[in-house]
């Protein structure tokens, strides 16, 4: 019954058999040049980059050949990605997560099994390197659910009148421009606020100098960067917020990061970008899902808001995901049949232990008297807080084994926290 639940759930897209002997996947070398430039070339042209930004961009990204992965047909490349090495918050636990960025494959070559080969393979090697998640953007979201991927991360995107924000005045606290001087503060900051979430990336000075900055270079945008005190005097900042003002498109504050430790720090940053009202009309930003902004507004009705899906998320190693994973209860033991044709470490059954809210995994060989049967990418959306366990039974992602007597604990379990990311990648 779990293998036909599994073909329910992850069908193995088509591949041209025929072809499927002949490729070799592999990282890039690093004594072929002409390799970096071949996966350069498809990988502008995937993503449209104009011709006048393709030299300063190869320049300004310097390759790590260890996190390439390229699919040859003898000496002729035919697809590549990137596998990021990155760690991503989760609770208090950072745990090592492979983001897959630049997937490539030109128009000649596709639907011919080599992106498929390509994604199967990335699965891999990322076991293989200890990264128990991973993440990404797709450019079509149903397209990688055929490899277990789905979507794990949902944003609240509001539209704001700058006149709308008048009650945040005046500004409450101290508020001072930040340099990249302020990195260490910045970070630490950021860290503590992380932990509430799964997804936030784990940074290092390489990652904050990347955010701070323009993200691509020519990037006519300038990014700024405003730290918040509750005195003057204070020496440790409470919130950070980093934004751009636009002219194009109407005049925009375009908001990157938003972080406020207190409702104080919240509001004083909302003051903030209140102020700036003789420089733009409206402010865009992405916040997580559970940011009390309708709450905290007197009006909340002036807000243009909408959900937006963002990242993907997948589980690529269940034990070491499971057990870097806080829970929301102090004990219970939880029965999971989970199907994941691609990665047979992760096919079949699995016992969850939790004791003091931190769970052990055990692979079994038999089924639970009481458990959950789904698929991989049923489980990350669960990991995530995306969807509960109820949730997933009612929309028929899955499916209860035996008598679950008590589903509360399930949700309970995994409900205590959600998700969000503010890096792009």
């Amino acid at each position: 019954m779990l293998q036909d639940y599994a073909l329910k759930q992850i069908t193995k897209p088509e591949e041209d058999v025929s072809r499927l002997a002949d490729l070799v996947v592999r990282p890039l070398d690093p004594n072929r040049p002409e390799e970096r430039e071949r996966f350069l070339d498809i990988t502008f042209q995937a993503f449209n980059i104009p011709s006048a930004q393709r030299q300063v961009i190869a320049e300004a990204n310097k390759t790590n050949y260890d996190e390439t992965l390229a699919v040859f047909a003898g000496q002729e490349l035919l697809a590549g990605l990137l596998i990021l090495d990155k760690a991503v918050y989760v609770g208090q636990n950072a745990i090592p997560m492979g983001g897959i960025a630049a997937v490539a494959c030109p128009p000649e070559h596709r639907r011919k099994g080599a992106t498929s080969r390509l994604l199967t393979e990335s699965l891999h090697r990322m076991h293989s390197q200890g990264q128990a998640i991973s993440m990404l953007y797709p450019f079509n979201y149903q397209f990688y659910r055929r490899y277990g991927w789905e979507l794990g991360t949902v944003q609240r995107h509001y539209s704001i009148a700058l006149s709308d924000l008048k009650e945040f005045l005046p500004a409450q606290g101290h508020t001072r421009r930040g340099t990249k001087e302020d990195i260490d503060a910045v970070s630490a900051l950021y860290d503590q606020w992380a932990r509430a979430y799964i997804g936030p990336l784990r940074r290092n000075r390489r990652d904050w100098e990347k955010q701070l900055c323009p993200s691509n270079p020519g990037q006519e945008d300038y990014r700024y960067l405003y730290l918040w005190y509750p005195t003057a005097d204070c020496p440790q900042p409470e919130g950070y917020i980093v934004f751009t003002i636009s002219t194009q498109s109407g005049r925009r504050l375009q908001v990157q990061e938003f972080c406020a430790l207190s409702l104080e720090a919240y509001r004083g940053l909302w003051g903030l970008l209140a102020n700036h009202d003789s420089q733009a009309e409206r402010i865009e930003i992405s916040l997580p899902e559970d940011d009390p902004l309708t709450y905290v507004m007197a009006n909340p009705k002036v807000i243009r808001c909408s959900l937006e899906p963002s990242a993907m998320f997948r589980i690529v190693d269940v034990i070491p995901a499971l057990e870097g994973r806080p829970f929301g209860v102090a004990s219970a033991t939880l029965g999971i049949e989970i199907s994941d044709p691609l990665c047979p470490w992760n096919q079949g059954s699995f016992l969850l232990t939790i004791a003091d809210g931190q769970g052990s995994v055990t692979q079994t060989t038999g089924e639970h008297h009481s458990s959950l049967a789904l698929s991989i990418e049923t489980l990350s959306q669960i990991y995530t807080g995306t969807i509960s366990p109820s949730q997933a039974l009612s929309l028929g992602k899955a499916q209860a084994k035996g008598t679950i007597d008590d589903l509360a604990l399930w949700d309970q379990a995994f409900g205590n926290l959600s998700s969000h990311i503010w890096d792009r990648f």
